[in-house]
């Protein structure tokens, strides 16, 4: 049960990030830089020898971006 708690915050990460991608009314750079975080985030989770540092990088994104989703939406 516990390695699929690691993935909770990559499904949240990846569907918000989406969702921004699509309707976010950023630029390009930020959107690229929402990419490598994302990217870089499952890469420390999934491959390297500090998936505690992705899990919190992805953890944050996904946080961020739902404080983002819940603001654009409030208006």
């Amino acid at each position: 049960m516990l390695p699929l708690l690691m993935w909770v915050p990559v499904a949240a990460s990846l569907v918000l990030g989406l969702v921004y991608l699509v309707t976010g009314e950023g630029g390009p750079g930020l959107k690229v830089g929402i990419g490598v975080v994302f990217l870089a985030a499952v890469i420390l989770q999934v491959r390297s020898s500090y998936p505690l540092a992705g899990l919190l990088l992805q953890a944050g994104l996904a946080l961020a971006l739902a404080l983002w989703w819940k603001l654009e939406t409030s208006e």
